[in-house]
């Protein structure tokens, strides 16, 4: 499973290190994009993943595809890559308040997408993330996406009406 992160903020590298650390996938099977060269490079030296030129690389690249960007950046991120993300890839967003609907729309079409909700106790391994997926996620990937986000804490699926709450809750 080849999996690309574009954004490697302090969540990518929570979720990384928890990857890595439960050997879910190998270093070489994960590429991520960053805004800065020093975020890049600090991320390749601890992590040894691999460091794509753009975003676009990172999700033309990735099977599952994690958009860990703030949110004020989404718009424009969905804008570089949504003509290369088609239902082959599943996306996984950890943006607070985007809703799977606002996503879905910003790619112009249904995409399979799940959206999960992480919190800072994951940069110490004891994270509690809230997913939800679309419905154009497969059970397989909803299990998936909360077997990747177990590998920083507890994750537990929910219906995306309770979202916000649990990321209130959460923290």
């Amino acid at each position: 499973m080849k999996i690309g992160f574009i954004g490697l903020g302090n969540m990518a590298k929570a979720m990384i290190g928890g990857i890595r650390k439960q050997g879910i996938v190998s270093a070489e099977e994960i590429i991520g994009s960053a805004k800065t060269e020093e975020t890049k490079s600090r991320m390749q030296k601890e992590f040894g993943i691999a460091i794509a030129g753009d975003n676009r690389q990172a999700a033309e690249w990735a099977e599952v595809l994690v958009l860990a960007v703030k949110p004020v950046f989404f718009s424009e991120v969905i804008g570089e890559i949504k003509d290369i993300v088609g239902k082959d890839k599943l996306v996984i967003s950890i943006a607070a308040g985007k809703t799977t609907e606002w996503i879905e729309r910003e790619f112009g079409r249904e995409i399979r997408l799940i959206r999960c909700m992480p919190n800072t106790p994951a940069l110490v391994g004891a994270g509690c993330t809230a997913v939800c997926g679309n419905a154009a996620a497969a059970k397989a990937d909803e299990e998936l996406c909360v077997k990747l986000m177990s590998s920083f804490g507890k994750a537990i699926v929910i219906p995306e009406r309770l979202m916000d709450a649990a990321g209130a809750v959460g923290g």
